[in-house]
């Protein structure tokens, strides 16, 4: 047994300097938001695409934070990049956490992948939830002073492209690219609707369903915090991405 856990650290130590990451510990003064640790920068295309084989951004780069990217697929992302560091994986489809099991990719904004949960007692990487992002959120703006053009990518400076992460200064937390690059999935769980259940509803209620099906991304390269949208979770586009968190 000792054998084995020597073996698995050396790969996971091997692994960590080939595709590295850095996190940061967050201890919020806030009741609500318990202690967590955030990737400094978005997750890079090398390394989303050495945990799922593939990388489909818009703006090809290594170093430039992956785009084109479901909310499912950053679902995924999170419990193999778990897998991979021996680490029980957060998130569960009909409690189940094998995302080998779950099938093919929903394609369609009539859900089939209805009941993801997060494991709150899991150790595995994850989303940022909407308090946490919140929370960093307002720690650098309201304690820092900067011009946005200084710690981020924003219309003005972008050459309406993405760039290699932490290019700009970090900003007072010790995060990069958080206020622009690319806009971020985050995890927020608003109660869906099974599709089982659309059959017996009318056009009405199936248009209030659906609404509520949508899942969050932060809109970051604008300065305010009511920058948040709401999409459905089979939506790929060419500026968004994610960031990962640990409990």
């Amino acid at each position: 047994m000792k054998t084995k856990f020597i073996f698995y650290l050396f790969i996971t130590v091997l692994w960590l300097n080939l595709y590295s990451f850095k996190f940061i510990l967050i201890e919020p003064n806030e009741s609500e938001i318990n202690s967590f640790h955030v990737m400094t920068t978005a997750v890079t295309q090398a390394l989303f695409e050495e945990v799922m084989s593939y990388n489909n951004s818009y703006h090809q780069g290594e170093m430039h934070p992956i785009t084109n990217v479901s909310w499912y697929e950053a679902i995924i992302f999170c419990n193999k990049l778990s897998e991979k560091h021996i680490l029980q994986p957060v998130y569960k489809l009909n409690g189940n956490n094998d995302v080998n099991s779950w099938g093919a990719l929903p394609a369609h904004r009539l859900l089939t992948w209805t009941n993801i949960e997060a494991d709150p007692e899991a150790d595995g990487y994850r989303l940022l939830t909407n308090k946490e992002w919140d929370y960093l959120y307002r720690q650098i703006i309201n304690n820092q002073d900067f011009s946005l053009e200084e710690v981020a990518f924003v219309f003005s400076n972008s050459e309406n492209t993405t760039h290699p992460v932490a290019q700009k200064r970090s900003d007072i937390l010790g995060l990069y690219d958080f206020l622009g690059n690319v806009k971020e999935w985050y995890y927020e769980d608003r109660g869906i609707i099974s599709p089982q259940h659309y059959e017996s509803l009318s056009p009405e209620k199936i248009a209030f369903y659906e609404s509520l099906s949508y899942r969050k991304f932060r809109r970051n390269d604008y300065i305010t915090v009511k920058n948040k949208y709401g999409l459905y979770p089979v939506t790929k586009n060419s500026q968004i991405g994610f960031r990962i968190a640990k409990s």
